[in-house]
């Protein structure tokens, strides 16, 4: 085992929420060697938290270790673990309910490639490697795409496999494989459908508590997979479908679901499973191919594939005019709506049923000088934040106002937790000037990680939005990075911050925010 960080005392920091009284505690810096990154936060529990770290890979060179600290920060113990062979592909790390597992992949004769899990218990012992699947391709060309996640109670482990052959020809395929919490394989299953690879573009995938697979996709009606047709008319409307495929064990064939968006271009989407084992699928739409995002849906579906609650709503006029100009505008047929840089955030479920879902004005802009120099800027602006009732209805849609441009893709982004009986709290980096600027108010620009402080802005289920600088700028000197960030239990984030790197080193701190 090797200790790669400097230990020293743990700060606590306490506020008074605008929602609640928190409690912030936040490591010393740690300092990493420059051939090691750090990951992602795996899981916590009553004696600490698990992160792991990615090391540049080389010949018998560790791809990945695991380290356990304490709840004051003090590391008990790291582990590295070696991929044995030049040739592995390594996934990285997942917390399976009361263990960790290891993806790997090897191409073990030509074109074929097999997928192993290794358990690794919460002391870091490592246990005996098992074949998950083995997908053979065409040719070289062809590496499968993989999607592998966890059940919302991580009970559940799924490895989505698809297969590109290159051929517009050919079907779409994929593969399924579910596997449980004692590492037995509860079923798998390749599946061919009567629709070419154009055809299919995979949006979203999940799978229930039960070990169902689901996927939001897009399926054209042609094999040139064109987005328009010519409608009633004349008028253009979209030539796809959207439709969530449904896959579990026993069944011959994925049950499709069709939602109707009525000719409606869909402008992304996502699904996921609540409580009750409901899927929700929510997203966005435009009356238009290339016009500006013009609404929102949603559908609630059981396990049994019927329909709870369906819903397409525009947007108001008083919509549009609170999220402001510099957002809206009209498209070439008058419409207005929303300019089409947002991205689909995630979505946030409640205990009552209530939705909260985000969509993040995120883009990037490359600029090349006469001396063929270019610059790529990140940019990062405004949140808009859409709450649904337990029936789908739209109860509010709110905007959290920030402008953001760095080279670093470290400034992008927020990470948002939903918390029970109050609303959701949006954890970003802002100038502290813009926190007392009226919602409506252009926000300061920041490009400097000096201006940044940790900000949180709190929305109730009713709308109301409140912000706060969470952190100074001396309490963390990071800037918070959100693929770290993970909610712990209903109360609790914990987070890290990530210092840019300098001569190729990074530095970083760990916390936990808790919502008393």
């Amino acid at each position: 085992m090797n200790k790669f960080f400097l230990i020293i005392t743990c700060l606590i920091i306490t506020f008074q929420s605008i929602a609640q009284f928190a409690e912030v505690k936040l490591s010393p810096e740690f300092k990493l060697k420059k051939n090691i990154t750090f990951e992602e936060h795996l899981s916590s529990d009553e004696t600490g938290h698990y992160v792991y770290f990615k090391k540049s890979k080389n010949f018998k060179e560790s791809t990945i270790a695991l380290a356990k600290y304490d709840n004051k920060f003090e590391q008990d113990w790291n582990v590295e673990y070696y991929a044995d062979e030049s040739d592995i592909r390594t996934f990285g790390l997942k917390a399976l309910k009361d263990k960790f597992v290891w993806l790997l992949s090897k191409e073990s004769t030509r074109n074929q490639y097999d997928y192993h899990i290794s358990p690794i218990d919460k002391n870091g012992e490592i246990g005996k490697r098992l074949k998950v699947v083995s997908i053979k391709t065409e040719s070289s060309r062809d590496k499968p795409a993989i999607i592998w996640e966890l059940s919302e109670d991580t009970s559940k482990m799924l490895v989505f496999n698809t297969l590109d052959k290159n051929k517009k020809k050919l079907d779409f395929e994929y593969s399924v494989t579910v596997i449980d919490s004692e590492m037995n394989k509860l079923w798998s299953k390749y599946v061919k459908l009567r629709k070419s690879q154009e055809q299919i573009e995979v949006i979203s995938s999940v799978v229930g508590n039960d070990g169902t697979h689901y996927m939001l996709v897009y399926e054209y009606d042609d094999r040139d997979a064109k987005t328009s047709k010519r409608g009633a008319g004349n008028k253009k409307v979209a030539a796809y479908d959207l439709m969530i495929y449904k896959l579990s064990d026993g069944m011959k064939t994925p049950e499709a679901i069709e939602l109707n968006l009525n000719d409606k271009f869909a402008r992304g989407g996502s699904i996921k499973v609540d409580k009750e084992g409901n899927i929700v699928c929510i997203g966005m739409f435009s009356n238009l191919k290339r016009g500006n995002t013009n609404g929102i849906f949603y559908l609630k579906i059981d396990d049994q594939g019927n329909v709870l609650n369906s819903k397409i709503k525009e947007f108001s006029k008083k919509d549009l005019e609170f999220l402001g100009e510099r957002n809206t505008g009209k498209n070439r047929s008058g419409d207005s709506g929303i300019d089409g840089m947002f991205s689909f955030g995630e979505q946030l479920l409640l205990d009552d049923g209530t939705v909260m879902v985000s969509a993040e004005e995120n883009y990037v802009t490359r600029r090349t000088d006469s001396r063929g120099n270019t610059t790529i800027v990140y940019h990062s602006k405004d949140i808009i934040v859409i709450t649904f009732e337990a029936d789908g209805t739209v109860s509010s849609i709110k905007l959290i106002p920030k402008r953001q441009a760095s080279q670093s893709k470290m400034f992008i982004s927020h990470k948002a937790m939903a918390v029970d009986n109050l609303g959701a709290f949006f954890f970003y980096n802002d100038d502290i000037d813009n926190i007392e600027r009226d919602l409506d108010k252009q926000p300061k620009k920041i490009s400097s990680f000096k201006d940044c402080v940790t900000t949180c802005a709190f929305i109730n289920k009713e709308g109301k939005v409140e912000r706060q600088a969470l952190l100074k700028n001396k309490d963390v000197d990071a800037l918070l990075l959100p693929k770290a960030c993970k909610k712990v239990n209903n109360n609790t984030l914990f987070f890290a911050g990530m210092k840019a790197k300098l001569f190729a080193k990074s530095n970083f701190r760990i916390g936990t925010i808790e919502i008393q």
